[in-house]
Formats: structure tokens, C-alpha cells, sequence
């Protein structure tokens, strides 16, 4: 792993009292935040590999890291987006922002890793690979014309 549980609590400005009572206290909040980031280091280190995860250069461990930071932060997001939505009083959310604007959120986080990860990729960091394409619209042309011109 290469981030913490203090990291991905203080970046996101995580709080345990939101999560009560399905966490009962803070020793339970922070035992599921590391269940979060051990995910987040197999699913990273699996993206790229056991070599380029335990690479010595920092700039590729700084790039990981903040690739896991955007996971994890996705996966509270994602979490607490199903808690607003099912809170039983709406006027004293749990979070700030309702379960779409915490799902956008998440989303971004997403979007920022895969970038950051992309390059360092098994799959997709080969020379020559390409993200899969689809082309919409009209067809190419009829390879025989038809009989008569039209």
C-alpha cells in the first residue's frame, strides 16, 4: 500500500460520526477505511503489475499513489452516496451534497485514476495498443454499385 489511513481520511475530510450507526465508532470507521485501501493497492498493483508497483523511482510511486487516493476516495464517495440516499431525515443529511452529487464526485475521482493509471497499465500500456473504437453514421460505400445507377 501506498497510502494511509490518515492520508485518505485528512484528503477527503472524512468524518466517523456521518457513518454512525452502521460504524459504530472510530476504531471501525478506520478498520473500514483500510478494508477500502487494501482493495484499492491490490486493484492498482494487479493494474500494473508486481515490478512497476515496487518500482524505486518516486515518480512512478507518486503517480500510484495519488492513483489509489482517487480509488479510495471513490470508493467513500460511492458509500456515503448510498447512505444520503437512504438517510430517514432529509433535512439532516449525513453528508454534505445528496447521492447523485457524491456519485458525480466519485465519478471524477475515476476518471482522474484511469488516467493516471493508464500509461503504467499491462494491458493498455503496450506500444501500439489502442483504446477500442466505434464509428457511427453512415456506413462506408457499396463495394459493387448497383444495376441501373441508383
Amino acid at each position: 500500500m501506498k497510502i494511509t489511513v490518515d492520508e485518505v481520511l485528512q484528503e477527503g475530510n472524512w468524518q466517523p460520526e456521518p457513518w454512525r450507526p452502521r460504524l459504530a465508532d472510530e476504531a471501525a470507521f478506520r478498520a473500514f477505511v483500510l478494508q477500502i485501501i487494501e482493495r484499492v493497492a491490490a486493484q492498482v498493483e494487479w493494474r500494473v503489475g508486481s515490478a512497476n508497483y515496487a518500482s524505486p523511482s518516486a515518480t512512478l510511486a507518486a503517480v500510484l499513489k495519488e492513483a489509489e487516493q482517487h480509488l479510495a476516495q471513490e470508493a467513500l464517495l460511492l458509500a456515503a452516496a448510498e447512505l444520503a440516499d437512504h438517510a430517514p431525515d432529509t433535512a439532516t443529511a449525513p453528508f454534505r451534497g445528496r447521492g447523485d452529487e457524491l456519485r458525480r464526485a466519485a465519478g471524477a475521482r475515476r476518471a482522474r485514476a484511469e488516467a493516471l493509471l493508464a500509461p503504467h497499465e499491462l494491458a493498455t500500456g503496450q506500444p501500439g495498443w489502442r483504446q477500442p473504437t466505434a464509428r457511427a453514421g453512415r456506413g462506408d460505400p457499396p463495394v459493387r454499385p448497383r444495376f441501373g445507377g441508383r
